[in-house]
């Protein structure tokens, strides 16, 4: 009899212990997920949700990216993926730029050292901010920009 009681505690033990949480914390994976499930990939328009501030990513696992000034000629802005201790543990990584008229756009950027992406500016001001999602479902905004025309003097 004792047996049979020590078994099913074992079992509804472990059932209890496979079964986990089944409610998503506030901040984790999943509602980022859920965040960025309106979000298309690729190049495309994105919501006004797709401008989220993020957290920069732990020093120990800190990659970068680097955005260019706007060329004067085509206001294009060339935004490059510099990579960093945590290069490995990036699953994908994405440019955000929200442009002076309020039209927002995103564009998918490969996270490998120097690859690069050309974004088209506008006249004004423009806010641009990269994104990288980590393997263990983080994501963490790795740069961020306010892009302008310069002035001739």
């Amino acid at each position: 009899m004792r047996f049979i009681f020590g078994l099913v505690f074992f079992v509804i033990i472990g059932a209890l212990m496979s079964a986990g949480c089944t409610q998503s914390q506030p901040g984790t994976s999943a509602s980022m997920e859920q965040s960025q499930a309106a979000v298309p990939t690729g190049v495309g328009i994105a919501p006004p949700s797709a401008i989220e501030s993020y957290a920069p990513p732990p020093v120990d696992i800190a990659v970068s990216a680097q955005i260019n000034e706007k060329d004067q000629l085509d206001k294009s802005i060339s935004v490059f993926f510099s990579g960093g201790r945590g290069q490995k543990m990036v699953r994908s990584s994405w440019v955000v730029i929200q442009r002076d008229d309020g039209s927002i756009e995103r564009v998918d950027l490969t996270p490998e050292v120097q690859h690069e992406v050309i974004l088209k500016g506008s006249d004004g001001e423009d806010l641009v901010r990269v994104y990288a999602e980590y393997f263990d479902g983080n994501v963490y905004q790795i740069a961020e920009k306010n892009v302008r025309m310069r002035l001739r003097v």
